[in-house]
């Protein structure tokens, strides 16, 4: 129950991306780092304060706003990347981005659940080793967010619309009416014929 804030923040955040993401475009995602780093920095001060008598209400605030944060980033993140594909190579390239994408996730989840155990040790300890070991896993992902936050002033401005795909994509030609050519063919023959009996 401490993290199902997190999830109603997350519900909210691509609601508030879908409505503004045509008019900011990348900006949205800088904005979601931001406000996801400051959930979590709000969650360290909480922990810091409370330490291990640290109660789910107090977790409230901070979860709500870094959910919000989060979703605010992976809503527009896929539209904006695939802005800076050309349409015949959308079909591969949305697969190495969700290849990339779930490399990713699973690199950061093992890394970061490492430090935390790694930090927590094997043995026996105290509630406040825990507190601990989350206080540090807690200011790596703030470094994280930051740099993911310079990272993607390298991606497109704007998420492409479908429009911009439909003038950029050649128009194929139509196939002749299948009448017409049985016509042709037909008075082809006819001329042929009449030329051989001649």
């Amino acid at each position: 129950m401490t993290t199902a804030p997190w999830a109603a923040g997350a519900f909210v955040g691509p609601a508030i991306s879908g409505m503004t993401m045509g008019r900011l475009g990348r900006r949205v995602i800088h904005a979601g780092l931001v406000i996801e780093a400051l959930g979590l920095v709000l969650v360290f001060a909480v922990l810091r304060s409370a330490g291990a008598g640290v109660d789910t209400l107090d977790l409230l605030v901070p979860m709500i706003v870094g959910g919000l944060g989060m979703e605010m980033v992976f809503v527009p993140l896929f539209d904006i990347v695939m802005a800076g594909v050309r349409p015949h190579e959308m079909g591969s390239a949305s697969g190495v981005l969700q290849a990339t994408n779930g490399l990713a996730m699973s690199i950061g989840v093992g890394g970061l659940g490492a430090l935390f155990f790694g930090l927590v040790g094997t043995k026996g300890l105290p509630a406040l080793h825990f507190v601990h070991a989350t206080e540090w896993t807690l200011l790596l992902t703030v470094v994280l967010l930051a740099s993911a936050f310079a990272i993607a002033f390298k991606l497109p401005r704007q998420a492409q619309q479908f429009s911009e795909i439909a003038e950029v994509a050649p128009e194929c030609p139509s196939p002749p009416p299948v009448g017409d050519s049985v016509v042709v063919d037909i008075d082809s023959r006819i001329d042929l014929s009449v030329l051989v009996g001649r």
